[in-house]
Parts: structure tokens; C-alpha cells; sequence
């Protein structure tokens, strides 16, 4: 019996939907979740920087601590001990004033001088009794901002840390320190980091543990037949994602589409072949193709594949040194 269309994107969104416990995301949870429950217990503030590659589980966690903590109805107000913004595109003071006060339900966010919106941000992280802020997208600032605005904007953080005395955690990518490398003060501020690296299989102990969350996405897909993973499979996985767990998503889901209309009752090396070259790379050649049986072993970080853009971006900021 085949089943229904309703029941296979129902299992896709439970798989988009899942949160994979690996050592590394524990350790981020945790650690953030220890600062918060410092500063709610004992008043006792703790910044963090959380870097990572692109789809590595930063914003993942993020959403999943928003959900964890959210705002409560005590006696006088409704409490918000966690609040969580991104970076706008295009950060100044102003905007990034703007963005908080809108996640702290001011209606009139965008009325006011950067001064007063500040002003109004401490008076809502008092009423709201906000324990830490969370900034995601940070790298934003290395992108997007020159020097001189980035400098602006990373001394208004360092005050509004300050003054409001609210523990803050930093997320980004991995270039995203180069913003604390030009403001002394709020490197100083930032000593401990935690980092969601990409997966590796560069010993038996990475290799199962990269398996282990494949497995686990599969396996949320329901599948009749399950997929038989494999060593020689684990290490085609690494080289068609090169360890980030979005792209593991984005290819299981793929496949599990793709196989569901051939009528096949799971994942086969046929439908991974086949996501690949749908999900991520579209012009690809069959022996570039991890899934493939004429594979060539070699890493698609080279120009014009897959992978070679975010090397390229990170190489490019290091060079011209953070900024444009």
C-alpha cells in the first residue's frame, strides 16, 4: 500500500522539524543554558560568542532556547527572560535598536532618536525582566558594515551590556570574530566562545557520531524500508555535505521525495544519486556525485562546486581583513 501524499509531507516536516542532540550542540545548549540560569538565580552575567559554519545548528538553537524560555505572566507584567534578534542586513545603531524594541513589543520601535531608543530598551530589558539577549547573524557586521560602523555599533553593544547588566550571546560564523578583533573592550567581554563545527570523520568516534545524526533524520522519515548505512555510505554523506547537518537534511528529504514517487518503500543509493543532484548541485557530473558508483573521492570545494564559495568568502574576509 503506497502511502498518501498527506502522510509523506507530514514526515518531512517532522524531519525539518527535528533537533539532533550531537556533542557539539549539547555542549553550546548547555553552556548558554548555565549562563541564563546564573543570571536568574544569582544575578551573575556571562557573555558568549557561539560560531559555527552556515547550517551548522546556530539558528536551530537558537529557536529551540526562544521555545525552551518562553515569556511568562508573573504578578506584574509578563516576563521575558530570553530575548532573541537577528542582525539586520545592514546593521547601525539605529537599526539594531529598532530590531530588539520590536522583539520587546515597543509599538513604537521605529519613533525616536538612537538615544531614546536605547533609553526605552533598557527601561523594557527592566519591566520584562530580560535575563539574556541573544544576537544571531552577526557576521552581518563583517559583511555588510566598514569599519567605522562596525566599531559604532560594537561600543553600543559593550554599553547597552553594561548598563543593562543583561547576559548577552553572540552567534555567527565563524568570521564573525573579526568584529570583536577591533574592539578590545568587547573582546574582553566575549572570553568565552563555543563553536558548532561541521561534522568530520576523521576517526572511528567523528564517523559514528556523523552516522548517528544521519540515522536519525532517516529514521524520522518513516520510512518502510530503512536505509542501510554503511561505512563507504557515512564517509559519500560527508563528501555530498562535507559534514553540515542542513545539507544532510536537505538530501535525506530529497531522496525520500524522490523515492516515494518512483513507489520504492525507502532510500536507495538510486534516489541519493538522483538529491544531489536536485538538492545540491544541479549541474553536477555523475563521477563528481558522492552517491555515484563512478565517484572520484575528491572534496567539491574547487571553483564552481558546491562548497567552494563559503572557502572562498572566508579566505576573502581573513585577506582585506574583515571588512570591506
Amino acid at each position: 500500500m503506497m502511502i498518501s501524499e498527506e502522510n509523506i509531507f507530514k514526515h518531512i516536516a517532522k524531519t525539518k522539524n527535528t533537533i539532533v542532540v550531537h556533542p557539539s550542540y549539547q555542549k553550546a545548549s548547555e553552556q548558554i543554558e548555565k549562563a541564563l540560569r546564573a543570571k536568574i538565580a544569582a544575578n551573575v552575567s556571562k557573555n558568549i560568542l557561539c560560531l559555527g559554519d552556515p547550517g551548522t545548528g546556530k539558528t536551530t538553537l537558537k529557536n529551540h532556547l526562544k521555545v525552551k524560555y518562553p515569556p511568562m505572566n508573573d504578578s506584574v507584567c509578563i516576563a521575558q527572560p530570553l530575548v532573541c534578534v537577528e542582525t539586520p542586513s545592514k546593521p547601525t545603531v539605529k537599526s539594531m535598536a529598532e530590531t530588539i524594541l520590536v522583539e520587546l513589543d515597543d509599538p513604537n520601535f521605529y519613533r525616536g532618536t538612537a538615544t531614546q531608543k536605547t533609553n526605552r530598551i533598557k527601561d523594557l530589558f527592566r519591566e520584562k525582566k530580560v535575563m539574556m539577549l541573544i544576537v544571531d547573524e552577526l557576521q552581518h557586521f563583517v559583511d555588510h558594515c566598514g569599519p567605522s560602523t562596525a566599531k559604532e555599533v560594537s561600543d553600543w553593544l559593550k554599553s547597552l551590556m553594561e548598563d543593562s547588566k543583561v547576559c548577552f550571546v553572540l552567534m555567527g560564523l565563524k568570521r564573525s570574530i573579526t568584529l570583536l578583533s577591533i574592539n578590545t573592550q568587547l573582546q574582553r567581554r566575549f572570553s568565552q566562545k563555543v563553536y558548532l563545527p561541521p561534522f568530520s570523520i576523521t576517526d572511528p568516534e567523528s564517523t559514528k557520531i556523523f552516522g548517528g545524526v544521519i540515522l536519525q533524520l532517516e529514521q524520522s522519515l518513516a520510512t518502510k524500508s530503512p536505509l542501510a548505512l554503511t561505512e563507504d555510505l557515512v564517509k559519500r554523506f560527508y563528501f555530498a555535505t562535507m559534514g553540515i547537518i542542513d545539507y544532510v537534511t536537505k538530501i535525506l528529504i530529497t531522496a525520500y521525495e524522490i523515492a516515494m514517487d518512483m513507489g520504492h518503500e525507502g532510500i536507495t543509493s538510486e534516489t541519493l544519486e538522483l538529491a544531489f543532484n536536485e538538492a545540491i548541485w544541479q549541474e553536477c557530473k555523475r563521477s563528481k556525485n558522492p552517491f555515484s558508483n563512478t565517484f572520484t573521492w575528491e572534496f567539491l570545494d574547487k571553483p564552481n562546486m558546491p562548497f567552494h564559495d563559503a572557502v572562498e568568502r572566508d579566505s576573502m574576509r581573513q585577506t582585506k581583513g574583515g571588512f570591506k
